[in-house]
């Protein structure tokens, strides 16, 4: 807080990103400091706060110009709040020993064992990888999209099949902003992170990219053909509302 008045009372008009980094590097929660990376955007009309996908960070985008005493008096805001949370933000699980990693629908504790014949065993409460692979989360990353290829390609075929369209092909990307996404020639795209979520969500998206095999828009026709595969797809879609960014805590930053 002294800093920030500090701050206040410089000579200059408007923020300095590069100085308010050095000024405000984080904010202190009940449980830890989150570091602050601050951007300004010239589409920009106010000052916002914004938790990454992950919850490792603040992210705070300025307008252009933006009067110091206007910025000062918003971090002053952003202490409060974070000092009045009243839970601890949830915090990365990392692929290692002991971590609790839910996959394709069921939580699973992570132990890398000597005696195995293969590299990965997925058991119904496990995940079992060869300890030769403790170190390389490229690999444990792999065989987590393969599991999450072989599910969403299985759940794209069977809708299709229901709906007479065609899938032309399916990949998996590191999406931040969506979840999947079709294009006007049949390719189907999802994200990878889908692994670590409920079944029932993971089938409700596969609909959603589905229907828009069959209707590229979000018309009430696009909805009739998602709910006759997924007649609770309101369900599914509240799920990824509240919980949704809770998928990009587990594994390795992209």
């Amino acid at each position: 807080m002294f800093l920030l008045k500090l701050l206040k009372k410089t000579n200059k008009k408007f923020a300095c990103v590069t100085e308010l980094t050095h000024v405000c590097p984080s904010l202190k929660t009940k449980d830890r400091n989150i570091p602050i990376t601050f951007r300004t955007h010239k589409n920009a009309k106010n000052l916002r706060l914004r938790l990454s996908k992950d919850f490792t960070e603040v992210i705070i985008t300025l307008p252009p110009k933006t009067p110091i005493n206007v910025v000062t008096d918003f971090l002053s805001r952003c202490e409060l709040w974070a000092a009045s949370l009243s839970l601890p933000l949830p915090k990365k699980v990392f692929f290692e020993e002991g971590a609790k990693i839910p996959v394709l629908g069921k939580v699973r504790v992570l132990h890398f064992k000597n005696d195995l014949k293969v590299n990965f065993v997925l058991e119904q409460d496990k995940l079992l990888v060869h300890e030769k692979l403790r170190h390389d989360i490229g690999a444990i990353k792999l065989f987590l999209k393969q599991l999450a290829y072989e599910y969403l390609s299985k759940k794209t075929h069977e809708y299709s099949n229901i709906l007479n369209v065609r899938c032309r092909s399916i990949t998996l990307k590191n999406y931040i902003s969506r979840w999947g996404s079709c294009s006007s020639k049949g390719d189907l795209t999802y994200s990878w992170r889908l692994v670590f979520a409920p079944l029932y969500v993971v089938d409700y998206l596969c609909a959603h990219e589905v229907a828009h095999l069959k209707e590229m828009n979000h018309s009430p026709n696009f909805w009739s053909c998602v709910s006759l595969l997924i007649p609770d797809y309101k369900l599914c879609r509240s799920w990824l509302k509240a919980h949704g960014s809770t998928l990009f805590l587990y594994g390795p930053d992209e």
